[in-house]
């Protein structure tokens, strides 16, 4: 944190015609985005200079703390359901490896094994960009675990039976 006599980065000017709930808004992202590195007062400081009403800087004091009390909060469901999220991935994978490099395939078992790799990849980077969403971050500790983990067990699920449906029947010929 910065010195509280030190000055803040300025938040945009504020136009007239903004509503107040822009103004707000503006200000909102502005304070969590440099929350980490200046003090409120320095930033509601500098969002006075910039223009903004004390009525503005104390709402968007109050929305900004808020956010990052609730980012706090969901910071360990949110990480459990990561770390689940790649457990299942990982476990899935490696069945799928045993099964493909163990079982004959007539040669297409590393092939197999290259498409699930892929699809899987993709999958799993959907689900990453699933499980760190905003929308959990707001939640705060209300955002639950199966929620989270909604679509990437979903995913996990339409590509793991696709592999069964499609590579399974070959398996013992």
């Amino acid at each position: 944190m910065t010195d509280p006599s030190e000055a803040a980065p300025r938040p945009p000017q504020r136009p007239e015609s903004w509503t107040p709930a822009a103004r707000v808004a503006v200000l909102t992202e502005h304070f969590v985005a440099n929350a980490r590195g200046h003090t409120p007062e320095a930033l509601g400081r500098a969002a006075l200079g910039a223009g903004y009403t004390q009525e503005d800087v104390q709402a968007a004091l109050a929305a900004a703390d808020a956010r990052l009390t609730a980012a706090e909060a969901s910071a360990p469901t949110r990480a459990k359901a990561q770390r689940m999220i790649l457990v299942a991935y990982l476990l899935t994978y490696l069945v799928f490896a045993i099964v493909f490099l163990t079982q004959q395939f007539y040669g297409a078992g590393p092939v197999f094994l290259g498409i699930l790799t892929f699809s899987m990849l993709v999958a799993l980077g959907l689900s990453a960009l699933w499980a760190r969403r905003s929308k959990w971050i707001e939640r705060g500790a209300g955002a639950g675990i199966g929620a989270i983990l909604s679509v990437p067990i979903i995913l996990l699920v339409l590509v793991a039976g696709t592999c069964v449906v499609s590579t399974f029947p070959f398996i013992g010929r």
